[in-house]
């Protein structure tokens, strides 16, 4: 089976690896492996690399103000009050800008309860998958038993009860596992997203309202606020990237193996059972079954094992199969009431016990075939995929113009504060 490999990168970024060297990623979709990881956590390097930017910038701008303080010798010249008409220009970019970070806040408060809708739906598809694999080896294990209780020795098939069992284990603690690490984390980092929003909208409100007042020393503050605001902002902005090209790769992967199940491999998200101990169960099924009516007489079981065989063959699978049994016997010559005493006798328990794995043989195809992973990929995909994307397509475009935005706010932050300052001198002078 083909493990599945992954598309390329989002956004037209390429899918390097760091811990590699970045060497361009080629590996297979697996959240629990640390290169691929690598790969996504690149997917966000514009809002990563944007961040460091900003601290850059700000550190140049204290070392700019220390050095002119430290060696300018020259008195400096009092700053000019600026015009009427800049001042209205000003005002009006700051309320340009306060209104794309309210747009998108307005976007991340709309995409956000769809990621988390998303996630949830994925793990708790995952969680519920399991529960059906749990009912039907209890259900097996009972029609062993009865089996067992009627004549059929089982016990050889231990061995791969035990293995089923063992392997149950595993599906169980990686589902835990990627339970874990999607859900858990995608509502922490959603909250963090709703969080920092209304933070950024509100102080894009109060440095609005500071600047129109020209209240100096307060804008000074919210620039020095809004540089460590800004650096989270645009590292937000690069975990969303992250997180869709996650969320992205999930949902293409599962598309793929729902496509062709036989040929793909997606045990990284959901492992199948121990395969080759079910179809062993399967085939011992099968071989008791045979044992069991080879000795009842002219007996089939299964639509499928009575094809072709004579018309006066019996499928004890009929609600009446004694009875049929009965009157075949009588109409070779024996008394009905000896007929019934041979079936309760010799007949009812080997066809009781064929009955029984027969009921069983079903759900043990189906762990061999894995069906129960298809069936719950195909949930996720029809019922958390299209939220999940949906709500990381708003979230980027929400995130980004909060970052640009509040980019914009922090310049304009510094412009106030500067004219604050030069209508202050300028009315000391005067008086």
């Amino acid at each position: 089976m083909a493990e599945i490999a992954v598309g390329p990168g989002l956004r037209g970024i390429p899918r390097l690896d760091p811990s590699d060297g970045f060497a361009e990623y080629e590996g297979k979709f697996d959240p629990t492996n640390m290169n691929y990881l690598a790969s996504c956590f690149f997917m966000g390097i514009v809002g990563y690399a944007l961040s460091i930017v900003t601290i850059v910038i700000f550190i140049l701008i204290i070392l700019f103000s220390i050095l002119r303080k430290l060696f300018c010798c020259c008195p400096a010249k009092p700053p000019k009050p600026p015009s009427a008409g800049a001042v209205r220009i000003t005002n009006l970019i700051a309320l340009i800008f306060t209104a794309i970070c309210g747009i998108g806040c307005f976007l991340v408060f709309a995409g956000s309860p769809q990621v988390v809708d998303g996630a949830a739906g994925v793990t708790g598809a995952l969680l519920d998958g399991i529960d059906p694999l749990q009912g039907d080896l209890e259900f097996i294990a009972d029609q062993m038993n009865i089996s067992t209780d009627n004549g059929v020795d089982m016990s050889g098939s231990a061995d791969s009860m035990t293995n089923l069992n063992s392997s149950l284990d595993d599906v169980v603690a990686k589902v835990d596992e990627v339970d874990a690490a999607i859900e858990g984390n995608i509502k922490l980092i959603n909250q963090i997203f709703l969080g920092f929003s209304v933070i950024y909208l509100l102080f894009c409100v109060l440095g609005a309202f500071a600047g129109w007042k020209k209240m100096g020393f307060l804008l000074k503050i919210l620039f020095f606020l809004a540089f460590f605001l800004l650096v989270v902002a645009w590292m937000l902005f690069g975990l969303s990237m992250t997180i869709s090209q996650l969320s992205f790769d999930l949902c293409d992967a599962i598309e793929i193996y729902i496509e062709d199940p036989a040929n793909s491999d997606l045990s990284a998200l959901m492992p199948c059972m121990d395969r080759e101990a079910a179809e062993t169960l399967e085939n011992d099924m099968k071989n008791a079954i045979f044992d069991a009516l080879s000795s009842a007489g002219d007996l089939c079981i299964g639509k499928e094992l009575c094809k072709g065989t004579p018309d006066s063959t019996v499928n004890v699978m009929d609600d009446d199969w004694d009875e049929q049994v009965i009157q075949q016997m009588v109409d070779q010559g024996m008394p009905r009431q000896n007929a019934k005493e041979q079936v309760e006798d010799n007949i009812v328990a080997p066809v009781t016990a064929a009955q029984a794995l027969f009921k069983a043989i079903e759900p043990t195809v189906d762990l061999a075939e894995c069906t129960f992973v298809q069936n719950t990929f195909e949930f996720v995909l029809d019922d958390a995929c299209d939220p999940l994307r949906a709500g990381l397509d708003l979230l980027y475009p929400g995130l980004l113009l909060i970052s640009i935005g509040f980019n914009a706010m922090w310049i304009i932050y510094l412009v106030w504060s500067k004219r604050a300052g030069a209508k202050k001198t300028s009315e000391v002078e005067m008086a």
